[in-house]
């Protein structure tokens, strides 16, 4: 089996989520290239901005919820807190692999 790679490495559950919901509303690199007109690489760069943007939406919105749970008081809401917690991790970690 080949693995997919990445330019910052093995491809991840959430740039894949991100990249989905990008190509499903937004244009793919080949349609971006037959349209405007310019390179594949200008193209690829900008899908990549597209999916880097998603990401941080997605990571400003797990933030926020991070931050309103931040003094649990029962073993739900600690388990809640560390579920964001980990959630924020794998956004930034994905956004700084498609910063590379």
């Amino acid at each position: 089996m080949y693995k997919k790679m990445l330019v910052g490495g093995l491809l991840t559950k959430g740039i894949k989520a991100a990249a989905k919901k990008y190509f499903k509303h937004s244009r793919k690199t080949s349609e971006i290239v037959k349209k405007e007109g310019g390179t594949r690489a200008e193209a690829k760069a900008d899908v990549k901005s597209g999916i880097r943007d998603t990401l941080k939406s997605k990571r400003k919105f797990a933030i926020i919820k991070r931050d309103n749970n931040k003094n649990p008081k029962t073993i739900a809401q600690t388990d809640k807190l560390i579920k964001y917690r980990k959630d924020v991790m794998s956004l930034t970690r994905d956004i700084n692999k498609l910063n590379k």
